[in-house]
Parts: structure tokens; sequence; C-alpha cells
């Protein structure tokens, strides 16, 4: 979720200082804020939601979000709050981890091998936003984190509307062709990693991984 193309680069003066009397402020971005909780030793994130219909229709997805027991690969929602005109924002638990983009730009291409492991995490996103009720809407390498134990995860809730699944496993397939795009050096068609693609499908469906050691997660 975030601003209208129409509004100010940062967010309003008023939710700033709203969370500034609760909660450090670590970083502002266009519709974002990074905060830290003292109270509870974390470091949360908080999204702004639009203002007008398109912010009442993002807030009550949230509040629907808010009461399901399991929100899946999903940062719980500590928060939402509602001020006028539909507008206001949302506070989750901040995903520490390493973004999609970040290991685009640290690794170009990345290794086949490690893309092979990313691949394989995908999948499992796949299947565990299949069954779970909510739906992104925007997955993208920069919302994508890699955590510590391996896995990849949403960092936020996107475009925050109840859109089909197969929107969400259609932008993660555009994102594994994208981390394999820059492989055609060591693939020798498009064969090749249609084949390594669907190998890695099986495998994920499967929980069995491709490594012993992936991603830094130890071999059981």
């Amino acid at each position: 979720c975030g601003y209208p193309a129409d509004r100010n680069d940062y967010p309003q003066e008023e939710y700033t200082m709203r969370l500034r009397s609760r909660f450090d402020v670590i970083r502002v971005r266009k519709n974002s804020l990074t905060l830290w909780d003292a109270s509870q030793q974390r470091k949360l994130l908080c999204r702004i939601i639009p203002e007008g219909d398109a912010g009442t229709s993002v807030i009550r997805y949230l509040e629907k979000i808010q009461t399901l027991p399991d929100v899946g690969p999903f940062p719980a929602i500590l928060e939402i709050y509602r001020a006028g005109k539909g507008e206001g924002y949302y506070l989750t638990e901040h995903v520490s981890g390493v973004t999609l983009m970040e290991v685009v730009q640290k690794q170009n291409p990345p290794e086949v091998t490690y893309v092979d492991q990313i691949t394989r995490e995908l999948y499992i996103l796949i299947s565990r936003i299949l069954i779970c009720p909510v739906r992104h809407g925007s997955l993208s390498l920069d919302n994508l984190v890699i955590r510590q134990d391996g896995s990849i995860v949403p960092i936020d809730y996107g475009e925050c509307s109840p859109i089909d699944p197969d929107d969400d496993v259609i932008q993660i397939f555009r994102i594994i062709l994208r981390l394999y795009s820059g492989q055609w050096q060591y693939l020798t068609s498009t064969e090749g990693v249609e084949s390594r693609i669907r190998e890695l499908r099986e495998r994920a469906i499967t929980m069995q991984p491709p490594g012993s050691n992936e991603m830094g997660r130890q071999k059981e």
C-alpha cells in the first residue's frame, strides 16, 4: 500500500509526530517508516494507507486480515490506525534479512547454485500463499526478503486487496525468470532453464532440499 502519485514524498507529519511519541523513528521513506519499539526491543514497519475510497477499502481488508488466526508467510499486523478520509497506517513486525534486489545487485548475476536455492524457497513461498487467505498483489525483488534461516517472505501486504492467488504466483514466476535471465552464459538453452525450474518445483513440493547446506539452513 502507498501514496497515489500526486502525494508528497513523505508520510504526513501527523503520522510521524504521532509515532514519534511512542517509538524511535529509524528511517523515513515515501510510504513507510521503520521504527524502534524500546518497550519490546524490536523493530517495526509502518506502512502508510492512501486516502479516499482506496484507503477505506485497504483498511477494511487489513481489519479482516487482523482477525485471521494464521496469515501464512506474511508479517502479523500489530496495529491499524484509521484517520479521516479513509487514510491511516498499519504496523507490522519488521522482517529482517536481505531483499532479493540486494542479492541481484551484489552478485550480478548471482551464482547458478544460489539462484537454484532461491528458486526452491520461492516455490515453498508459493505453496504457503496458495493455502493462505491473504494476497499481496505486487510481489517484487524489493519486497521479498531472505531471512537468516533461508526462507523467503514478503515484508508487507502490497496492494492490500483480495486478489486472485494466481496473481501472486505469476509475479513469483516472473521473479524466478528474472533471476535466471543472467544465467544464459551458464545454461545451454531455454529448455535448460525450464527443466531446472521444473526440477526445483518438484523438490519444493516434496520439501526436499536440492543441496546439503542451503542458504545457511542446517542439515537435519
